[in-house]
């Protein structure tokens, strides 16, 4: 995370309309009202998330607009006009890749009846700039899939699709600016956590758990960047609630106060090298 300069509290947060991909593949009917909604939708979950301070959307959009778009989504160098953003730490900004249903046939054997299959995709990115430094520090890539089971009606489907992306856009985002932490434990051995469905988080889930150490600061800026953190242990989460967890320990140390919750990266499984048999 980058330097915040107004010290402990909610940060700020800009976030003006998520722009839509001019490639992006979208649902019938599907029009600017509904990327409206979805920017609002996610303004006002990371508003009641209590964590953050949210900067008016439409201040937002006129200080952002199409050319500021344009640079921040080829990686240019936006800071003159993140100094226009006055009051704020980071800028939230969104843009919509696909937004769709697609449908496939195919034909049921022995019974002669065609099957017909309908499942919703969405697919979107955020990307996350210290308004301070004019870094991005993060991009967050979401994505939803959905079989589709009797509903035909294209509004229900578009309300549905934007419900369950506005939901994981806000968990993400929240979680990269506000991780997981171990509020601490009880007698029992439970380890309570500060952050629940509003995190997007699942009962049976496997977390590490990351103690803070050593401040990461740049020698030659000054600029901080985070903590190192060591793992300490595995927990699994057994109860979820709005905006708090109960996990049990798996293995290793016990948490503590302040410990940090991330997800484990599963290793990448490498191919099986295929032995190629001679013809003869």
């Amino acid at each position: 995370m980058g330097k915040k300069t107004t010290g402990k509290g909610p940060s700020t947060l800009a976030m003006g309309i998520i722009h839509l991909n001019q490639s992006a593949r979208t649902i019938n009917g599907f029009n600017q009202g509904y990327l409206e909604r979805i920017s609002d939708d996610i303004i006002t979950g990371l508003s009641n998330s209590k964590r953050f301070t949210l900067m008016e959307r439409e201040q937002v959009d006129q200080i952002l607009d199409e050319k500021a778009f344009e640079t921040i989504t080829s990686g240019g160098d936006i800071q003159a006009r993140l100094g226009e953003l006055v009051g704020a730490d980071y800028l939230i900004h969104g843009e919509l890749n696909n937004f769709y249903i697609n449908t496939t046939r195919k034909k049921v054997p022995y019974i002669d009846e065609i099957q017909t299959i309908s499942t919703t995709h969405g697919e979107g990115v955020f990307r996350i700039a210290d308004v301070h430094t004019g870094a991005i520090i993060s991009s967050e890539k979401i994505t939803i899939n959905e079989k589709l089971k009797g509903v035909s009606d294209h509004t229900q489907i578009i309300s549905k699709m934007i419900a369950q992306f506005s939901t994981k856009s806000v968990a993400k985002i929240v979680a990269r600016l506000y991780p997981v932490k171990v509020m601490g434990s009880s007698a029992d051995g439970a380890i309570y956590l500060n952050r629940g469905e509003d995190s997007g988080i699942k009962v049976g889930e496997h977390y590490a758990v990351m103690r803070p150490g050593q401040a990461l600061i740049d020698p030659d800026t000054g600029e901080s960047f985070g903590q190192a953190e060591s793992k300490i242990a595995m927990i699994k989460i057994t109860e979820v609630e709005g905006a708090r967890s109960r996990a049990q320990l798996i293995s290793g140390a016990d948490p503590v106060n302040g410990d940090i919750l991330r997800k484990p990266v599963k290793p990448v499984k490498k191919p099986k090298q295929k032995i190629m048999q001679p013809n003869w």
